[in-house]
């Protein structure tokens, strides 16, 4: 949603009058334009408005127009529109979902915009990249963004090109809000209202109100909240701002709930489910409110409609699973339910699931605080206790309410000692963990302190012995037997260095990755017993590993390579290397006699330590299958992105 309102707010960019999209003949004028007018400056401003007007529906005719006006621009030397064109190829690249690419042309524009001084292009290039580095989650870098276009905003001395204000005040607000900074949220916010205010902009002025009572919720200004909602609803309807009219009421709902007002609460979250009739909403939308309706229904001791609502929440949830994350009210509310309908289990397997998900939301990142999941467990168990409550005092009176107390609290303390367990074994895994990585650590440390001991003891002994040897025959007299020995000595010498420097880094490294493995399979297929058939596809030989992956990766093929020779009693291997696209996949596999893999974990040496210490000095992934009488396979997954 923020980068579409970015886009709108871009229009100005490259239009100095408003035009009217829904035209049919719009593109044709344009393109009449461009091909009549002998102004190169009117010319270049309709390519761009031309692209614009194709770049979210053709993006082939959209490219060429801005090629067009950045080729006009650079030969006829009209400095405006050549920013002008790479800051629309910037939103061009925004709208095909190539981020990184819409990042890169709007620095270059604030950089070429440096030797024209263009400041409404400057404050409009900064406003992108707030709006991007904000959709990317850099909010520090976000604000600061919006702030220098704030502050360079009044050097604009065209009114009509400069930025509006309000907006920018309202994105760091909201920025503020995501940091839960809400004061300081507040602040911003009542500021772009005043403006709003000042200037009439009656359209935005709802948003504003709406921002504001957000920030009075969380600040436990119920109250304030109540009243800027109704304010801001009130000046919605003026204005027929539906969609911002829905999300002041979900708001407001929301407020009503906290002060316990749930039948005023309900009314508002049934009139946004038939809204729902009548405008199309996101599933995760509906689905929220049916079970906050549910929720409603549940304080006022109406389980037959409670169950209708969480009913119709719960299959929408069942048809889009995807929604899980976005689906805590639906199982809250989902848990009470059943705990009122004396169906513990089901109540605790849906507390349980939810926790599942806080859980597996925190494996990708989405999860902020682990604090977070101890307010929402102490959140449902008051729920579900009260709801459980209320329904044994309406049913049965005092006896019946007892009876289902002890159920309720039997359950909160199961789930108590769960999260308990949880904690603690959660603490025993980081445990393990670093016990882990410090025996993979010590592998390598132990296993580069043999390979010193050997080298040292290979210099010493051989080359070491070789030297002192040509040094006493140096100082014998000089005849050609002597002389022969020397050159022999010194042959033998300079062979075994190699050897030893080979060793080190193979010196078929320096071909590349696939070379080596070729060479690697050539010298055992040389021996007759084992046939290894070696296979790389055409891009990896194209593509440019880093010196440590590609030595790593040689050093993990050869350790395994020499551990299936000699366990495996095989007389074949096959060794398969694909690029995908964002890792370089690799299968070893052999016809052998196989092996438990449990006797990896049970291995005192230092082979497999050392193989499983360099996949994670690249940061890949080695899976092992195999079983007695099938032979092996190894998978081994490194990323290259």
């Amino acid at each position: 949603m923020k980068t579409l309102f970015c886009h709108l707010l871009l229009i100005i960019l490259i239009l100095f009058k408003t035009v009217s999209y829904g035209q049919s003949n719009y593109a044709d004028s344009m393109q009449r334009v461009i091909n009549t007018s002998k102004n190169d400056s009117i010319k270049g401003i309709s390519a761009l408005k031309l692209a614009f007007h194709y770049v979210f529906n053709d993006s082939a005719k959209a490219r060429a127009q801005i090629d067009f006006a950045m080729k006009l621009a650079r030969e006829k030397h009209i400095p405006y529109i050549e920013v002008n064109a790479i800051s629309l190829t910037g939103i061009f690249y925004d709208v095909q979902g190539m981020g990184d690419s819409a990042y890169a042309y709007f620095k270059k524009g604030l950089e070429v915009n440096k030797r024209y001084g263009f400041a409404d292009m400057e404050v409009r290039l900064l406003n992108n990249l707030g709006m991007y580095s904000w959709n990317s989650g850099k909010l520090l870098e976000a604000q600061s963004y919006f702030f220098q276009a704030l502050e360079k905003n009044p050097l604009v001395k065209d009114s009509l090109k400069r930025q509006d204000e309000s907006t920018m005040l309202s994105n760091i607000g909201l920025i503020y809000q995501e940091q839960e900074l809400y004061e300081k949220a507040l602040e911003y916010h009542h500021k772009a209202l005043s403006l709003r205010r000042q200037r009439k902009i009656n359209i935005a002025i709802p948003t504003s109100l709406n921002n504001i009572g957000i920030c009075y919720s969380h600040l436990d200004s119920v109250d304030k909240a109540i009243a800027t909602y109704k304010e801001a609803m009130e000046i919605a309807r003026k204005n027929k701002n539906e969609r911002t009219l829905l999300d002041i009421k979900s708001n407001l709902a929301s407020a009503y709930t906290m002060k316990g007002m749930h039948k005023e609460s309900l009314q508002l979250h049934l009139e946004i489910l038939e809204a729902h009739k009548t405008m199309q909403m996101q599933d995760k939308t509906i689905m929220n409110n049916e079970a906050q309706t549910a929720g409603n229904y549940i304080m006022m001791r109406d389980y037959k409609k409670a169950w209708i609502h969480m009913n119709k929440a719960l299959k929408i949830l069942e048809e889009k699973p995807d929604l899980k994350f976005y689906a805590s009210s639906v199982y809250n509310f989902a848990s009470a339910l059943y705990y009122i309908n004396n169906e513990p289990e089901k109540g605790l397997k849906y507390s349980l699931t939810w926790q599942e998900l806080y859980e597996e939301e925190a494996k990708e990142g989405n999860l902020k605080k682990m604090s977070e999941l101890e307010v929402q467990y102490e959140t449902k168990k008051k729920e579900a206790t009260i709801a459980a409550q209320q329904a044994r005092i309406a049913e049965d009176q005092r006896l019946l309410a007892q009876r289902n107390m002890w159920i309720i609290l039997t359950i909160a303390f199961a789930l108590l000692g769960l999260i308990s367990i949880y904690i603690l074994q959660n603490r025993k895994r980081v445990r393990i963990e670093k016990e882990e990585e410090r025996k993979i650590n010590s592998a390598i440390f132990e296993s580069e302190q043999k390979e010193r001991i050997r080298i040292a003891r290979d210099l010493h002994d051989s080359i070491g012995q070789k030297l002192s040897v040509m040094k006493m025959l140096m100082s014998l007299e000089h005849d050609e037997e002597n002389k022969a020995k020397v050159v022999r000595y010194l042959d033998e010498a300079v062979t075994e260095v190699r050897t030893i420097s080979h060793n080190l880094i193979p010196e078929v490294l320096n071909f590349g990755l696939v070379s080596a493995l070729e060479d690697i399979a050539d010298r055992i297929n040389s021996t007759e017993n084992i046939h290894v058939d070696f296979k790389a596809d055409e891009q990896l030989q194209k593509t440019a590993l880093n010196r440590q992956t590609e030595l790593s990766l040689y050093r993990i093929i050869q350790e395994i390579l020499a551990n299936i020779i000699k366990h495996a009693q095989t007389n074949k291997i096959l060794i398969e290397m694909k690029m995908q696209p964002q890792f370089l996949q690799i299968d070893i596999q052999d016809n052998g006699i196989g092996f438990s893999s449990n006797t990896i974990d049970e291995s005192q040496g230092l082979g497999w330590k050392n193989i499983f210490a360099r996949i994670k000095l690249i940061n890949g992934d080695l899976k092992i299958q195999s079983d007695r009488g099938k032979g092996s396979h190894f998978f081994i997954n490194i990323p290259i992105a």
